[in-house]
């Protein structure tokens, strides 16, 4: 994928305010080492800034054909890491990932 320069410039802004604004949760995926290979990450619904950047970035993203999906689910599965924007967690035995 090839990005033109204000493409490259905006993608590089977003990806610095998420490195200085989002804790990486997988520092916890290393302690639940059996629930590591399934977990997920996602955002809250009240992360709104955070929501909207992923948006932005993903509006570029899919303006050169990277296929982006919402997904949105009120069965998180066994919480292993949240703070106030993210939850990482494994799903439950019983949840199935629809495409």
């Amino acid at each position: 994928m090839v990005l033109s320069d204000p493409e490259y410039a905006a993608v590089a802004d977003l990806m610095s305010w998420f490195r200085g604004n989002l804790r990486g949760p997988f520092e916890y995926r290393l302690r639940a080492r059996w629930r590591a290979p399934r977990s997920i990450c996602w955002f809250r619904c009240t992360a709104h800034e955070h929501l909207a950047r992923a948006r932005e970035l993903a509006t570029i993203l899919e303006d050169r054909d990277v296929f982006i999906r919402t997904i949105k689910c009120y069965k998180t599965g066994y919480v292993l890491y949240e703070d106030e924007v993210q939850v990482l967690a494994q799903p439950f035995a019983d949840m199935r990932f629809r495409l």
